[in-house]
């Protein structure tokens, strides 16, 4: 917990769960940026990340988070993964983007007050399924998902996509919608 930005700029390997939330001693200030720039995180456990106004940009290619990452409160979220992540709650005022070589699968309640962008070929992986296991999906901005030759299956029926949804690749999709669905080109 700190009241200002916070940066791993080395190899972070933890065993278990690792939280951090930049907003904690703030005196309701507002949180710092979480940012990776010149390290690597290597976590086994949970992730939990909270930057209050600020944005979280962990986006090394090589990150490797086995745990669900949560996102509880921040502006933009970036996040990269050489696996598959599973998405715990994320609550972003703006913009998510997840990039991995690997699938993703949103467990949680996502909340995205911009754009959702999803590749999961971004980092060398050959495309991965992306999926709604655990909670709807509500989406204000447009939506752009690319699971290579996986399947999106995105079948949360209390899902709000907003804005257009776009699918780059996939090798079948199953969106649904609690209200009308645009499809983008």
């Amino acid at each position: 917990d700190t009241a200002g930005a916070v940066d791993f700029q080395g190899l972070a390997t933890v065993g278990g769960a690792l939280d951090v939330d930049t907003n904690e001693n703030s005196a309701g200030v507002g949180g710092g940026e979480i940012t990776d720039t010149g390290g690597q995180l290597d976590i086994t456990g949970t992730s939990t990340l909270d930057a209050e106004t600020a944005s979280v940009a962990l986006d090394i290619a090589a990150n490797d988070c086995v745990g669900a990452v949560t996102v509880t409160i921040v502006n933009d979220a970036t996040v990269g993964y050489a696996n598959a992540p599973a998405l715990g709650a994320v609550a972003t005022a703006s913009n998510l983007s997840v990039d991995t070589a690997g699938a993703v699968d949103f467990r949680g309640l996502a909340t995205v007050g911009g754009a959702l962008d999803v590749d999961t070929i971004a980092n060398g992986g050959a495309g991965g399924a992306i999926t709604d296991t655990g909670g709807p999906l509500a989406i204000t901005g447009t939506s752009t998902l690319d699971a290579g030759t996986a399947s999106i299956t995105l079948d949360n029926a209390a899902n709000d996509f907003v804005g257009a949804v776009t699918i780059t690749n996939a090798n079948e999709a199953t969106l649904d919608d609690a209200n009308g669905l645009a499809l983008g080109a």
